[in-house]
């Protein structure tokens, strides 16, 4: 009997143990459920789980400093921040526009969830709705450990890793992390003997950095190093296919739409975003150079059905809801007057009232 409650016992102990492991979020582990704020602060969940362009991983930018490094696929990260505003930009070398998002922390004990979005031309934060947010960072990892290239410290300074590098590297010296797409790609310095490592510490001077990888084309770029800096490279090798030669696979959108070219499929991705700036940026974009496109006008027209009724508050929206109005107009289609006249008859807001029967009258 005293045998029996010994084991009876030690089972309860394992699973109390095993309770206790499933309920912590620990480094690198899959998202399980949303942690309770710290006192006096709200956190904000970024997650990315829908690579579109494998040579990109961005960073993040809060307030105009730097909080994290890079940002792979299928991974989140946490973020903590005191009541106040808040602004998040990507940080991506390149040509891609990036959209900011401006997070309003009215008071603490808030959860929030952030989408990285990367599509053709364009790069943005996107914030989601618990339900929404919740199930698409079920499928991502967390990212906490500057092993994998990246910064992660979720403080508001975020001071952390820039002080162990320089505990590691001599006064006066200088270090080099090189952070390269794709991951096993080759990094070279050319003009010294000693092999790359991550962290090298090198005296203050230019050095030539060769990245390579097989189906790539090679990067080589002289880079100065200043005395005691501890530099970040970054380096995302383009393919040696080339976008004209590849084939393009249709992208289906939620609306039921397929677009094949990649630049007109980015701005029904704009159209589509939960962002009213991204709505607005997209209505000027089809104005300014895809008047007519009959994919982006059938697009323009359901996200004007569905979003002329609500937030009349929202200015931002309020600008999305007027542009789409202007983007119908300029279409010429005569069959979608009654449709405008229906909106400037049942919508409350002046605004896009005015620009509905103004761009009836053009149709």
């Amino acid at each position: 009997m005293e045998g029996k409650r010994i084991s009876y016992c030690a089972a309860l102990s394992i699973l109390g143990i095993i309770f206790l492991l499933s309920s912590c979020v620990t480094t690198n582990s899959q998202f399980i459920r949303p942690e309770a704020p710290p006192s006096g602060q709200s956190i904000v969940y970024f997650y990315r789980n829908d690579l579109t362009i494998n040579a990109i991983s961005p960073g993040i930018n809060h307030n105009g400093n730097k909080v994290l490094y890079l940002m792979p696929d299928k991974r989140f990260w946490k973020f903590y921040i005191q009541p106040g505003v808040h602004l998040f930009e990507l940080d991506q070398f390149g040509s891609y526009k990036k959209y900011p998002l401006t997070l309003t922390n009215r008071k603490p004990g808030k959860v929030y969830y952030v989408e990285m979005v990367i599509d053709a031309g364009y790069l943005s934060l996107q914030r989601r709705s618990n339900f929404v947010g919740l199930a698409k960072i079920a499928q991502c990892h967390e990212t906490r450990s500057a092993t994998d290239g990246y910064s992660s410290s979720a403080s508001v300074n975020n001071q952390a890793f820039s002080d162990s590098r320089a505990s590691n590297v001599k006064a006066g010296s200088a270090s080099l992390y090189v952070m390269a797409k794709p991951k096993n790609a080759r990094i070279r310095i050319m003009n010294i003997k000693p092999k790359f490592h991550q962290g090298i510490v090198l005296k203050h001077g230019r050095y030539e950095i060769k990245v390579s990888s097989p189906g790539y084309i090679a990067e080589s770029k002289w880079i100065n190093l200043k005395r005691g800096e501890h530099l970040d490279h970054y380096v995302a090798l383009s393919s040696k296919i080339s976008h004209k030669s590849a084939v393009k696979a249709p992208v289906t959108f939620a609306s039921g739409i397929s677009i094949t070219d990649p630049k007109i499929a980015g701005i029904a991705r704009m159209l589509e975003s939960d962002n009213p700036i991204n709505k607005r940026d997209a209505a000027k974009r089809i104005i300014k150079n895809y008047p007519g496109q009959v994919q982006l006008l059938s697009l323009a027209g359901q996200q004007l059905q569905e979003g002329y009724g609500i937030h009349p508050n929202n200015r931002y929206h309020v600008d999305a809801m007027a542009l789409l109005c202007d983007v119908i107009g300029v279409s010429g289609k005569s069959k979608y007057k009654p449709f405008l006249l229906k909106i400037a008859r049942h919508t409350k807001n002046q605004k896009i009232k005015s620009h509905a029967l103004k761009n009836a009258k053009l149709l």
